[in-house]
């Protein structure tokens, strides 16, 4: 056969070859919207077999070398295997499979690769194809949102374990760096609007957030100081420190602290306190109540010091009911802070102990905070506008652990918020 003829059947079987892929993968997906996943296998990698037949035969005209051609076949056929799988998407038709594969419906799972899309997408290459950025953005949410190990998610979505670690890690630190501003406390109009939402709660006046901290478990970080990690349980954990709204919104994020950090020292370390002194609630004017100026302030737990702009539970045997009024009516106004926690729990990586470094760890986190503000922000819109960003991922451990000793709260600071917290007392009393 002259050569002349060998390059036309080479083409021939080249062309017919891919006209059977084309339909193979379009059987593939037409099957596995079906929902027949088992058969849609079969079906693969049945004509799989049939395609590796047209490639030893393509290779047959080409190569007369033996060797080269059984080399030239395996690598034909695997490159079409390693493009099929890495292209395929796994189909979840139906609303419930993609809320526990992904925590969202189908159209909000597309809208979220719009947006990061751009920042994911990789470029094909000579020798493989790339991802595609549905794929490598499922991969990540699969394993945020069901916790799942790199083996299953690999085995889920037909890539390799190292592709699943990859593909989280970098959408995390996409999210944590690029969408950073999805974390931030609203400015103007959107301020006053999170302020008169929280009166709603429980009629308390001028509240603009409540704040709180969540412990979640990691392996037991390497190094020297792995022990300042243990926290009262003795169970390894980060400390993440959070400021909410009433629509369980994260507006002030900051994690990476070791489990041994207690929630006062974490607000201490965070820049929270630096930002309201430089006028983070400069937006809301103060309102007078029994002959005492009350700024905007936020609430916390007993746990926390109280402040001008942190309103805490009175403490004590003998309260009065003014006090006891005062404390019932605070934390159903802090309870959003433990719901928006477990809400983020939904997000499975949270819950169990996160078996990545404290770096990533943190990472994670961040990610899942923020891809819960931006699911927020397709309902809920009030935020947008003019943002103060407040998202921080780590502190140094020499820091957290310098400051645990405590701080000397001035005398004058104590007996102003003792003056706003009795004003507020005692207005709530007469509401």
């Amino acid at each position: 056969m002259d050569e002349e003829k060998k390059r036309v059947l080479a083409l021939a079987v080249h062309v017919l070859a891919s006209m059977v892929e084309y339909a193979i993968v379009m059987a593939v997906q037409y099957l596995e919207i079906m929902g027949d996943d088992s058969v849609s296998d079969q079906v693969k990698h049945g004509c799989l077999s049939v395609l590796a037949q047209l490639d030893a035969i393509q290779a047959s005209v080409i190569f007369h070398d033996n060797r080269k051609r059984k080399r030239k076949v395996k690598s034909l056929a695997r490159k079409r295997l390693m493009d099929m799988d890495r292209s395929a998407m796994p189909r979840f038709t139906s609303h419930e499979n993609y809320q526990r594969m992904f925590k969202m419906d189908a159209r909000t799972f597309e809208w979220f690769c719009e947006q990061v899309g751009p920042f994911v997408e990789k470029m094909n290459t000579n020798y493989k194809k790339s991802i595609p950025v549905t794929k490598r953005v499922a991969v990540a949410l699969f394993r945020l949102a069901t916790g799942a190990n790199y083996l299953t998610a690999a085995e889920k979505f037909s890539v390799g374990e190292s592709t699943v670690f990859y593909c989280t890690t970098e959408l995390c630190e996409i999210l944590c760096t690029r969408f950073r501003h999805k974390v931030a406390y609203p400015q103007g109009q959107g301020l006053k609007k999170a302020v008169s939402r929280f009166e709603a709660i429980s009629g308390l006046p001028n509240c603009a957030g409540a704040i709180s901290c969540m412990h979640l478990r990691i392996k037991r970080p390497a190094g020297p100081h792995s022990a300042e990690y243990l926290n009262e349980d003795r169970v390894h954990t980060i400390v993440t420190q959070a400021v909410v709204d009433s629509n369980t919104r994260v507006l002030s994020f900051a994690s990476g602290f070791a489990g041994a950090v207690r929630d006062v020292d974490a607000l201490r370390l965070s820049t929270f306190p630096q930002k309201v002194q430089y006028g983070r609630f400069s937006g809301i004017s103060s309102v007078e109540l029994d002959d005492a100026t009350v700024p905007a302030y936020i609430v916390g737990g007993p746990s926390y010091q109280l402040k001008p702009w942190l309103m805490v539970p009175y403490t004590g045997e003998s309260l009065t009911d003014v006090q006891l009024n005062f404390n019932n009516c605070l934390t159903e106004t802090w309870g959003v802070a433990d719901t928006t926690f477990a809400a983020l729990k939904k997000w499975e990586i949270l819950n169990g102990v996160m078996q990545v470094d404290v770096p990533t760890a943190v990472y994670m986190i961040g990610a899942v905070c923020i891809i819960h503000n931006m699911l927020l922000d397709k309902v809920d819109t009030y935020i947008d506008g003019n943002q103060e960003e407040d998202f921080v991922l780590e502190t140094s451990l020499q820091d957290q652990t310098a400051s645990n000793s405590g701080e000397d709260d001035s005398a004058v600071e104590l007996e102003h918020a003792e003056e706003i917290r009795n004003a507020l007392a005692s207005h709530m009393m007469s509401v």
